[in-house]
């Protein structure tokens, strides 16, 4: 119970929403209760379903939180290329890393991102050092972003340049993004097949079928 309630409260984090356990715990019993209500006019059969409408319910809120940390990991996803490109250039001109972080926000398409960058920062301000503060972001469950925090820090570690090693991720970045993209533009034919077989083949083959039908008949 108490690694499923770590669980619940690192989703609510990642989701963005704002929510609270006990908001979630409510807004989940109110979910359950409502569609099983909505369906006793059906009599006899709201017996049968009850049970699925009870459980639809009750998760619905989870899958909701679930989708919403999916679509700020990709958010993420999407800006990070640009800010670690603009953190390079900025640790080029003789910048330290906080100041190329705090500058580099202004590359952040999405609120999601910048909150998620702005807590890297608001921890460095309240004292924490850089290592430290990257290594906590290190732990979320964005993958660009721990690659990028683990990578800073192995940096920091071995002397090694930051603005080269910036470039280079942005670059690996940049690529990862592209191939996502074309992977989701491949999905797109696919999901173009499901009308084409399920509504404008049935409706060929109902029309020149009939029609042969129709011909036949009189």
């Amino acid at each position: 119970p108490e690694a499923a309630g770590r669980g619940t409260v690192a989703l609510l984090e990642e989701s963005g929403t704002g929510w609270t356990p006990s908001f979630l715990r409510g807004l989940r019993l109110a979910s359950a209760l409502v569609p099983a209500v909505i369906a006793l006019p059906l009599g006899p059969a709201c017996l049968f379903l009850s049970p699925f409408l009870l459980a639809a319910g009750y998760h619905a809120p989870v899958v909701f939180l679930k989708q919403c940390a999916r679509r700020r990991r990709e958010e993420l996803a999407v800006d990070l290329p640009e800010i670690v490109d603009l953190m390079a250039v900025l640790c080029y001109a003789g910048e330290g890393l906080h100041a190329a972080l705090a500058h580099s926000l202004r590359a952040c398409g999405h609120p999601s991102t910048r909150s998620v960058m702005e807590s890297i920062l608001d921890r460095m301000r309240l004292g924490e050092s850089a290592a430290e503060a990257l290594r906590r972001a290190s732990a979320h469950p964005g993958r660009e972003l721990r690659r990028f925090c683990r990578t800073l820090l192995r940096a920091g570690e071995t002397g090694a340049p930051v603005a080269d090693i910036l470039e280079e991720l942005a670059v690996e970045f940049r690529n990862g993004r592209r191939e996502r993209e074309k992977a989701r533009a491949s999905r797109i034919s696919i999901y173009i097949l499901f009308p084409l077989v399920f509504m404008i083949l049935p409706s060929f083959m109902l029309l020149t079928l009939g029609g042969i039908i129709l011909g036949n008949a009189s």
